[in-house]
């Protein structure tokens, strides 16, 4: 089964094919500050599905989308956005970038992770 991941542009998540994600219409031509509203947005979007699972509303939810293979697939996508970001800005503007997205919604720093 190939790995699939889940990215979160304007109005809408997509699920994106982990080998051929660069490759992706969504991915391809991004400019820098798109990557970054890119994964900003993603960010939000998988904080938001991780409060919703713990949360007791979780009626106003599709359960399809607080599911643990569901989550993974939107956390799969940060990382690979996250070191796009890198990728693209640098080491040094791009956790610079990376820290102010987080500390703006109160997310901890993947910087650690990755």
């Amino acid at each position: 089964m190939r790995k699939k991941v889940i990215v979160f542009k304007g109005t809408s998540a997509s699920e994106i094919g982990a080998e051929y994600f660069f490759q992706h219409p969504l991915i391809k031509d991004l400019a820098s500050d798109q990557v970054t509203d890119v994964y900003h947005s993603t960010l939000i979007y998988l904080n938001t599905l991780k409060s919703a699972k713990v949360r007791t509303d979780q009626d106003s939810f599709n359960p399809e989308f607080l599911t643990i293979e569901y989550i993974t697939k939107v956390d799969n996508g940060i990382n690979i956005i996250h070191k796009m970001v890198l990728e693209i800005l640098g080491r040094e503007l791009g956790t610079f970038v990376l820290n102010k997205i987080h500390r703006s919604i109160g997310s901890e720093n993947k910087e650690d992770v990755i």
